[in-house]
This record gives structure tokens, sequence and C-alpha cells, in this order.
């Protein structure tokens, strides 16, 4: 994970998730669920902390709160859960 990465992929429900990443540390993050957007970078997360990033082989989990685009007001948890097939 040393190196600049971006995933783009769908959920199961059709909603969709970036997330773009170096040196083992999430850079910036993009998602929708049940209609709603969620968006994090460093530098305008509205209070939100880092992701964190783990591997484990060729799986990778992303965890954190971040905050609605439209609702700053409040922080929700997520996780995501990708294989990366070599």
């Amino acid at each position: 994970m040393g190196a600049s990465v971006l995933v783009t992929a769908k959920t199961q429900s059709g909603d969709s998730v970036m997330v773009g990443a170096a040196g083992g540390k999430v850079e910036t993050l993009d998602f929708s669920a049940v209609g709603i957007d969620y968006f994090w970078e460093p530098t305008s997360t509205g209070g939100a902390p880092t992701p964190t990033l783990a591997q484990d082989g060729d799986k990778y989990t992303v965890t954190g709160k971040i905050k609605q685009l439209h609702d700053y007001t409040k922080l929700s948890d997520f996780t995501f859960r990708a294989a990366c097939p070599h």
C-alpha cells in the first residue's frame, strides 16, 4: 500500500464508493448510501477524524466517522470491506 491508489466500486444496492489512498492512509473518501452523499478529505472534514485503512493480504477495510454533505451537524459511522483479486 505504499503507492497511491484509487478504488471505485458499487455496493450490492448500486450505491457508489470511491477511496483514494497513499502510503496506507486514506486521502479522500466519497460514497453514497441510501440516496445520501458523503465525502471526506483532510481539508474539508467538517470535524470528522481521518478514516482508518487496514490491509490483510488482498482484503482491505476502511472504517471511521463521516458527515453527510447536506448535514454537517452529526457524524455517522461507516465500514467498507473489499477484496482486490490479483
